[in-house]
């Protein structure tokens, strides 16, 4: 399938500017705890049922198209941060590395604090907004309490 003509733009900027200048990292939290087992299946879910997360880009002879990748299981990984100022000293460092168009377009990291938890997720703004970012933090909370879910 071909790329919108907004990701088109966006493409051109990231291929312009040598390096990746439209990722979007956040993190959302829940007070509490959580065992890691079901911080990874909740994880897993969110790829699973949203194909944006497992999209990919493609240049090649004919232009640039974009494909849904089949859903694998994943081994996400795990953080520990003794408190919140480690974890956003992390992040901040974390948000500036690239995320190559070629790649992986979503990565999602499992945050464990001492009296919370969640995800530190960057995207590439070539699949995602903020809208999208929302999203996933409600879907994830959904998911953790048993609801079915759906994107």
């Amino acid at each position: 399938m071909n790329i919108t003509k907004p990701q088109k733009s966006i493409y051109d900027m990231e291929k312009f500017s040598s390096g990746s200048i439209a990722v979007i990292c956040t993190s959302f939290f829940v007070k509490g705890k959580q065992n890691e087992e079901n911080l990874q299946a909740a994880s897993n879910e969110l790829f699973r049922i949203n194909d944006v997360l497992r999209m990919r880009i493609i240049e090649n002879s004919t232009g640039i198209t974009q494909y849904v990748q089949d859903f694998h299981e994943q081994d996400f990984e795990v953080l520990h941060f003794e408190d919140m100022t480690a974890f956003i000293n992390y992040a901040d460092a974390y948000a500036k590395d690239p995320i190559e168009l070629s790649g992986q377009l979503c990565e999602i990291k499992i945050v464990i604090l001492p009296d919370r938890y969640g995800l530190l997720v960057k995207i590439h703004h070539i699949i995602s907004d903020a809208w999208t970012v929302a999203l996933l933090a409600t879907q994830f909370n959904l998911i953790l309490k048993g609801e079915k879910v759906t994107a």
